[in-house]
């Protein structure tokens, strides 16, 4: 059984490349998979995982995310159906504006990520893209033709999110950009704290 790898970290150099194509499901490429799948399951606060982001620099990521999957079936968590893969992924459409996302308390989501744990910031995206990709036929094991699909609020986050991964870009890139708020979890209450200063993120 496939044991889970280790998630690089900001400020590993290895984050900032451009990940590759895959033509084929092989040797080389079929562990980046299984790696992928046990290291999600495995981390209880993952919701996505680049291949970047375990070192592997291939366009792939996984999501974990049965809560927003119509009718997903509960005895599936947990379990190596519960990971969904897209490969070669390419946003070709998303709706007009960029926006932050409003829980139901008034708060915005916010967004973090694993291989930058402890820092959380609301972060402007669209709220639907329609992505190109391709999955892992069951039946033969290889990559099927492109198809395109739409994913709206959370999941759109998520698919936003992760294709930067493949771009080599980090959601803490939005910080500066954007003149955003980061936000740090407190090791004790949980709470989050607003950090002020920011100069860290530039060795990001």
């Amino acid at each position: 059984m496939t044991k889970p790898a280790t998630i690089l970290k900001s400020p590993d150099k290895r984050l900032r490349q451009i990940s590759k194509h895959i033509t084929k499901v092989d040797k080389k490429t079929q562990p980046v998979f299984d790696e992928i799948r046990a290291t999600l399951i495995d981390r209880a606060d993952g919701v996505g995982l680049a291949a970047i982001q375990i070192g592997h620099p291939y366009r792939v990521f996984g999501t974990y995310l049965p809560f927003v999957i119509d009718n997903f079936p509960k005895h599936q968590a947990k379990t190596i159906n519960s990971v969904r893969f897209f490969i070669n992924p390419k946003i070709i459409r998303t709706s007009t504006k960029k926006a932050f996302t409003k829980e139901k308390d008034g708060g915005f989501t916010m967004e973090g990520c694993l291989s930058q744990p402890g820092l959380y910031a609301a972060v402007p995206r669209y709220e639907e893209v329609e992505l190109e990709f391709q999955e892992i036929d069951p039946q033969t094991g290889q990559l099927t033709p492109p198809r395109r699909e739409t994913f709206h609020d959370f999941y759109a986050r998520n698919v936003q999110h992760e294709v930067d991964h493949l771009n080599g870009v980090l959601f803490t890139d939005y910080i500066l950009d954007l003149n955003l708020a980061l936000y740090q979890g407190h090791s004790k209450t949980d709470r989050l704290e607003e950090i002020e200063d920011l100069s860290f993120i530039k060795a990001y």
